[in-house]
């Protein structure tokens, strides 16, 4: 028997103001219940500490609709034992609401392998995949495939030998994690996400190239960045400038980026910023390099530009 010690409905670990659960009541001193007040309890788990945590899937479904075999009085701990059967499968990167304020869901970017393809795949459960990482080595959300979990399906817990390092298990096995339906952010046109699609924003890269000076991009002219490369993390060619789209007062807003192809074929267009990238001229022939901070399989995992 798995050694769970677990909360059933996430939305009362979550504590995100304005999720009014049940069993966020039934914790509530009715004074402060009449007052609209939470008290913070030490099942407790602010949304703020899930961001980055590491999601543990298990190797087949685990029994039950709900994860079960649960012992509250073993303070939400779990043996390493209990992680044989378990892969390390992605990380929290964000939580659903209704507009209503009801935490919904907990949004999970799928864990890729360790080539930079892109590729979805799990990893082996070890004390560095557990801890947090930092804030600029985490994906940004709507940049990598994204699974929506119900929170009856997922708890927080601790490793019984280090219970300060918290992560997230799912009763959801990790062939149906990885063949689940991809998150759609905008579907039904939620949230008008405009040019950048909702995703969020990367942050321009440092890049030094011999023979290349660093220019602002307000100092670069349109027909200039038309047609000139874009270069990935590692220095990686993945495609080309293709336009550069103005905004209704006539001032550059952002560019469309053709990745992948061949002669302008099968290329996935996409929008980025002009704050997500550096560029940089040859100091000899004037030549042009745009360069930003990603990968190949983040760039080809961004919107589609609608066009």
């Amino acid at each position: 028997m798995n050694r769970f010690a677990i909360a059933s409905s996430l939305a009362l670990t979550v504590a995100l103001v304005g999720s009014a659960t049940s069993a966020q009541e039934e914790q509530v001193q009715p004074s402060a219940e009449a007052d609209g007040f939470v008290e913070l309890t030490g099942n407790d788990v602010f949304a703020t500490q899930i961001f980055g945590m590491a999601v543990l899937a298990p190797d087949s479904a685990l029994e039950g609709s709900q994860i079960q075999d649960i012992d509250t009085d073993e303070g939400f701990e779990i043996n390493q034992t209990d992680l044989a059967g378990f892969q390390y499968v992605g990380r929290v990167t964000d939580v659903m609401l209704s507009r209503s304020g009801e935490a919904r869901a907990v949004v999970i970017t799928q864990m890729t392998d360790t080539t930079g393809t892109g590729t979805a795949a799990p990893q082996a459960v070890d004390p560095t995949v557990l801890q947090v990482p930092p804030a600029a080595d985490m994906p940004l959300p709507g940049t990598m495939p994204e699974i929506a979990i119900d929170l009856e399906r997922i708890a927080f817990v601790s490793d019984a030998t280090v219970p300060d390092v918290i992560f997230a298990v799912i009763d959801v096995s990790m062939d149906q994690f990885y063949n689940g339906p991809v998150l759609d952010r905008f579907a039904g046109g939620a949230h008008a996400p405009g040019w950048h699609g909702g995703r969020g924003m990367m942050a321009a890269p440092t890049v030094a190239t011999p023979g290349f000076a660093h220019i602002p991009t307000t100092e670069v002219s349109a027909d200039d960045l038309i047609g000139a490369p874009l270069y990935a993390d590692n220095y990686e060619h993945v495609g080309s400038i293709g336009d550069v789209v103005l905004s209704p007062d006539g001032e550059a807003e952002y560019l469309t980026v053709d990745i992948g192809g061949f002669l302008g074929f099968g290329a996935h267009e996409v929008a980025i910023g002009f704050d997500e990238i550096t560029v940089l001229r040859s100091t000899t022939v004037g030549d042009l390099e745009v360069h930003i901070s990603a990968t190949r399989g983040e760039l080809e995992a961004l919107p589609e530009y609608p066009g």
